[in-house]
C-alpha cells in the first residue's frame, strides 16, 4: 500500500519593499536545520538569495516572473507552487513583492482544488521595518 505523503508546509513572507523579506529568507535558509526548503521568489532586485547559500541549504528556488502573485492569473501561482511541490521540499517559502496583497495570495492557495492535500498553509510572516513603518502607515 502506497503511503500518502504529508502536505508540504507553506509560509507566505510579506512586507513592504525594503522591509527585510529577503534578509529573513536568507536567515531561515542558513538555519534550516536540515529541512529542505523550496522558495518561490516574486521580487527581483539588488537583494537576492545567495546561490551558495541556496545550495548549502539544499533549497530549490523558483522565480515567479509573470508579475505580482496576487494580481496575475491565479492559475499561474498554483502552477508555480505545484512545480515546487514536485521537488519534494519539507517547506515552501513564498516571498511576495512589496506591493502584493497577502490575503489574495492566501485565498488563491486555500481555494485551489489541485492543492488540497498537497500543501498546508502555515502562519504568514509579515516583515516590518520598525524604523520606517510610521512614515508609510496610513490610517
Amino acid at each position: 500500500m502506497k503511503k500518502t505523503p504529508a502536505p508540504i508546509k507553506v509560509n507566505l513572507v510579506a512586507g513592504f519593499l525594503g522591509s527585510g523579506k529577503t534578509t529573513l529568507l536568507r536567515h531561515f535558509l542558513s538555519h534550516a536545520g536540515g529541512e529542505r526548503a523550496g522558495v518561490l521568489v516574486n521580487e527581483v532586485g539588488d537583494a537576492s538569495l545567495d546561490p551558495a547559500l541556496v545550495r548549502s541549504a539544499k533549497a530549490e528556488v523558483l522565480e515567479f516572473a509573470q508579475g505580482c502573485l496576487c494580481c496575475q492569473n491565479p492559475n499561474e501561482l498554483v502552477l508555480a507552487l505545484k512545480t515546487l511541490a514536485r521537488r519534494c521540499p519539507d517547506r515552501i517559502l513564498i516571498e511576495s513583492t512589496g506591493i502584493a496583497e497577502p490575503a489574495r495570495i492566501l485565498k488563491t492557495l486555500a481555494e485551489a482544488p489541485s492543492l488540497k492535500g498537497v500543501i498546508s498553509l502555515e502562519p504568514t510572516v509579515v516583515v516590518v521595518d520598525a524604523a520606517g513603518f510610521f512614515s508609510l502607515f496610513q490610517t
